[in-house]
């Protein structure tokens, strides 16, 4: 059986891989980068970035993987926090980040820049070391030794830090060892019966721990292959299935958002998991409602295994499947390669069917949050790490996720702090108070939205100029669905904001804004509804207005398009239109289209 790793068009060996891991280490040695040592990763290019992880782990070198998309403000602050002695970044980040421009930066920083054929390669330059020294990864790598030697690693070395909140203010960089990387991946492949001639296709970022490590790692280890691609969206997600059938993939690792994105498919990608090698389905990072998972299962004939399971635990740490004693739809079944027990706030176990936090213990838990030390002790209690998340465990030993204690929010398989996204608005000029909360979605799992008063009840406030403050100062992942302004935001006795009258106010707004479109044209409503849908002003915006050229413009949110279209018009746009829609124009053609039929 072939092993490779496929990336969209671009297949790389095993042989490849292995070179290239070989000469990384005799780079890293070169640089002085050993046990200990931290280096920052911070790119698109996802083969690199795992040859990288993989010199890393090889190396005993603490790899902080950062995510490429961050803003400037968040790249400064988290490399800052981080310290490294070496990162290897992506060029327009570098461009961006004001630290990495700085005359006196102790840090050996590694350029990234296009060459003509399209592909990513690195530029290498040594800053307070050598004069202008300057030459592209891998090819720096020519005149230097091969590296394959074992290196002595404790267990308990840092193997990789990620950083998952307080970017703009105070990073929480869970710390992960050797000893949990390696239990989290036994256990993996132990429970999901992983073998060398396990395909896993996985799409998911690289900056976040089960793209990561359930990615390009998890398939090392089992010596077997990877599907991936740079990014998915609705209109390469078919492309996707395809491949995944026609490489014969084993299992898919995805989250619920693209369970939602693959049930508008049409039906002529419902046999894509119906080879004979093909085993399941795994979703992780969110909430996978149970309508959802039984539709998928049926529509696909594929089994899905629903996870749990936290950055602080690697990956996962609970499974309801493959195997029947772990599965009970519409649960997260059980605890697999640690222990769980919910508790009351006392920390007393509660008794079967009662609402609790559930903790967890395992060696495959975080040591702790990156020079951090209140945090980490505000995480754990005797040993166990406490979740955060509300649970319940049936009579059966099957525990289910109700609700949680903490604040984050679960955006299509992504957490977000309200905490960084807040501090963002309150940094705005013209923003009194900001408060910012997660609210139900069919389609997201969770909405991101903000709700803000302006310091003077004369001023007025541009929604359009505060989007756009947050995505020059927040990934794009963090950037608010909505941010709705009100006179004044609903405090309690205890002077904080009272969330539950705060959600009721979110959704009777949201009730009074949807109502049928207006304007004098299709064109004109469509384009009305893409610029709330984006967050741009409607001048912006006309027929060729696609992914490229539209800020806003995301898998998402084109499907939150989709949706509100739907609603708008009062009809539903079948799968081959939806998959042929590239501008506005496509789809203000297409609601013409049905208007037209049926008028007629």
């Amino acid at each position: 059986t072939r092993k490779d790793f496929l990336i969209d068009e671009r297949r790389y060996s095993y042989r490849d891989l292995q070179g290239l891991v070989a000469k990384t280490r005799g780079l890293f040695r070169s640089m002085e980068l050993g046990v200990g040592s931290k280096l920052v990763i911070a790119s698109s290019d996802k083969y690199f970035v795992s040859a990288l992880y993989f010199s890393c782990l090889m190396e005993g070198v603490t790899a902080i993987v950062l995510d490429p998309q961050a803003s400037a403000s968040e790249i400064t602050v988290l490399l800052s926090k981080a310290a490294p002695q070496a990162a290897f970044i992506d060029k327009d980040i570098i461009q961006r980040a004001e630290i990495l421009q700085r005359e006196d930066s102790e840090i050996i920083i590694t350029s990234v820049s296009k060459t003509n054929n399209r592909r990513t390669s690195f530029s290498l330059i040594l800053k307070k070391r050598t004069a202008e020294s300057e030459d592209s990864y891998p090819s720096i790598t020519t005149g230097v030794s091969g590296v394959n030697d074992a290196v002595s690693i404790p267990e308990d070395t840092a193997g990789l830090i990620l950083f998952t909140s307080g970017t703009t203010s105070k990073p929480k960089g869970v710390v992960l060892s050797h000893l949990n990387i390696q239990s989290q991946m036994q256990t993996l492949i132990d429970h999901f019966q992983l073998n060398d001639g396990s395909r896993l296709a996985n799409h998911l970022p690289l900056h976040h721990s089960d793209g990561l490590n359930q990615g390009p790692l998890l398939t090392v280890v089992a010596g077997g292959s990877w599907i991936s691609t740079q990014s998915l969206t609705m209109q390469n997600l078919g492309d996707f299935l395809d491949t995944i059938f026609r490489e014969r993939g084993t299992h898919l690792i995805t989250v619920p958002t693209v369970l939602a994105m693959m049930s508008h498919l049409s039906n002529e990608y419902e046999d894509s998991f119906t080879s004979k090698e093909f085993c399941f389905i795994e979703s992780t990072a969110g909430h996978l409602e149970e309508s959802l998972w039984r539709e998928i299962e049926k529509r696909f004939s594929a089994k899905i295994v629903n996870c749990y399971g936290l950055t602080e635990t690697v990956c996962e740490a609970t499974y309801c499947g493959p195997d029947e004693n772990t599965r009970k739809v519409g649960t997260v079944g059980k605890p697999v390669g640690c222990q769980a027990r919910i508790v009351n706030e006392a920390g007393d176990n509660v008794e079967d069917g009662e609402i609790g936090e559930l903790w967890l213990r395992g060696e495959n838990i975080m040591d702790g949050y990156y020079e951090n030390q209140e945090a980490t002790d505000k995480a754990f209690e005797k040993g166990w790490l406490k979740s955060g998340d509300l649970a319940v465990c049936d009579d059966e030993g099957f525990y289910n996720i109700v609700g949680r204690i903490s604040s984050v929010i679960v955006r299509g398989g992504l957490n977000v702090y309200p905490e960084d996204v807040t501090s963002v608005l309150l940094a705005f000029p013209g923003i009194n108070a900001a408060v910012t909360v997660g609210m139900s979605d069919p389609m997201l799992g969770e909405r991101v939205v903000s709700c803000v008063t302006v310091a003077s009840t004369d001023d007025e406030l541009s929604i359009d100029s505060v989007f756009t403050h947050c995505r020059e100062h927040m990934a794009k992942e963090k950037v608010p669905n909505d941010i709705l302004t009100f006179p004044k935001l609903p405090y309690g006795p205890s002077g904080k904001v009272d969330l539950k009258v705060l959600k009721e106010m979110i959704k009777q707004h949201s009730r009074a804004s949807h109502g049928p479109p207006s304007g004098e044209s299709i064109e004109q409503s469509v384009i009305g509804i893409a610029a709330t849908i984006f967050h741009v002003p409607e001048n912006l915006l006309d027929a060729r207005s696609d992914q490229d050229n539209t800020e806003g413009w995301d898998s998402l949110a084109f499907l939150e398009l989709i949706m509100s279209i739907e609603r708008a018009f009062g009809f539903k746009i079948s799968p081959r239109d939806i998959m042929n829609i590239r501008t506005l124009g496509d789809a203000i053609q297409i609601v013409g289209e049905q208007r037209e039929g049926t008028e007629n």
